[in-house]
């Protein structure tokens, strides 16, 4: 049912049915952001309402990156025809930006990270860090493969990401202005569920999930190493991916080992 809400919201928006693309086989289908993006949302919103019908209900959200739409969604932050405008305008975005960019993922902390790419700014930018020493960087392609190189020398672990356009780096600062237009009149609203911020790596009140919110949180980077700390230091110790892979419970676990805590990280 969360599913056919969400395939009905996007399709309101004239894009294509995300159950068909869910169901498919074209695989450059499943590289657009533009299709791939809204399924991913789709998914993420029907395991959060999955894991509600058996009985575990949130305490708190927190997102990465296009996964904090589906977050505000699940906290009540925002409804789920505004947060699938939210993912179709992002997704739409980075579509256009195919080509132009990449990101790569590094075996250093974010200092670190940032000493490799300092005289190469702003081509190319600290995009995530999942863990403390786990930090993905953004940019033009060429200063990427610049940096892979530079890690690679130093010994430190270096890989591509298999994405072809690069969120969180100045190659959308071009399109913001637009993004922030076609998402005003968003509605976001208190929710009765806290949501933790990974663009400010603090808790945010749901009522200022606004379009200049949804900018920031293409545009800056994901401090998703922060926000895990942070959530564990509160007493948060039950840990719950809602997503069709595990992709984050790796940092999530690693994270929890170096601090020693008797938390537990697990997928769907």
């Amino acid at each position: 049912e969360a599913l056919a809400e969400v395939d009905d919201a996007v399709r309101a928006l004239g894009r294509p049915s995300v159950r068909d693309d869910l169901t498919g086989d074209d695989d450059a289908r499943a590289r657009d952001p533009a299709r791939l993006q809204p399924a991913l949302f789709a998914v993420e919103l029907a395991l959060a309402a999955w894991w509600r019908s058996v009985g575990v209900v949130p305490a708190a959200v927190v997102g990465h990156s296009m996964g904090e739409v589906a977050a505000a969604c699940a906290a009540g932050a925002l409804s789920v025809d505004d947060g699938a405008r939210v993912m179709c305008v992002r997704s739409a975005l980075l579509s256009k930006l195919r080509g132009f960019g990449r990101m790569a993922v590094l075996g250093v902390d974010v200092d670190g990270a940032r000493a490799l790419i300092d005289d190469l700014a702003p081509s190319v930018s600290v995009a995530v860090q999942n863990a403390r020493s786990t930090t993905v960087v953004s940019g033009e392609a060429e200063a990427v493969r610049e940096v892979l190189r530079r890690a690679t020398a130093r010994g430190a672990y270096a890989s591509l990401v298999d994405v072809d356009a690069a969120s969180h780096s100045a190659l959308v600062d071009p399109h913001l202005d637009a993004m922030r237009d076609a998402l005003a009149g968003l509605r976001p609203r208190a929710s009765a569920t806290a949501f933790f911020s990974t663009v400010d790596a603090a808790w945010r009140d749901g009522a200022t999930l606004d379009a200049d919110y949804w900018c920031a949180n293409l545009r800056r980077s994901v401090r998703f190493w922060e926000s895990s700390t942070a959530l564990l230091d509160a007493g948060y110790r039950r840990l719950v991916e809602a997503g069709p892979h595990p992709v984050l419970v790796t940092p999530l676990l690693q994270t929890i080992r170096e601090r020693d805590d008797a938390a537990l990280a697990v997928g769907t």
